[in-house]
């Protein structure tokens, strides 16, 4: 598959996927926060990030407060790349924005 900066890409859990210049990145696990009653959630996916000898595990989460529909999305940047999540379906996959720094 063609994998493009600047558009949404669909990780699958333990499928690795890689961009033109080199940059691999697979979706290992999720890890969840279990809330208080109408407390804080938070739902965690783990990627290892990879380009020429570098090689990472970052994380991405969501935020919420339970019961609420409101989400935060965590970004992160990472060499020269900016990674935003954009939706999280848990134990399955996530769907990220990618963008590389000039």
């Amino acid at each position: 598959m063609d994998y493009k900066y600047g558009t949404n890409i669909t990780l699958d859990i333990n499928k690795e996927i890689q961009l033109e210049d080199g940059l691999s990145i697979i979706l290992k696990y999720f890890s969840h926060k279990r809330p208080y009653v109408n407390g804080p959630t938070k739902a965690t996916a783990y990627l290892m990030l990879s380009k020429n000898e570098l090689t990472e595990e970052k994380s991405l989460s969501i935020h919420g407060i339970e019961g609420k529909p409101d989400r935060h999305y965590d970004s992160l940047l990472w060499d020269q790349y900016e990674f935003q999540l954009k939706a999280f379906n848990y134990n399955e996959s996530i769907e990220i924005i990618i963008t590389k720094r000039e």
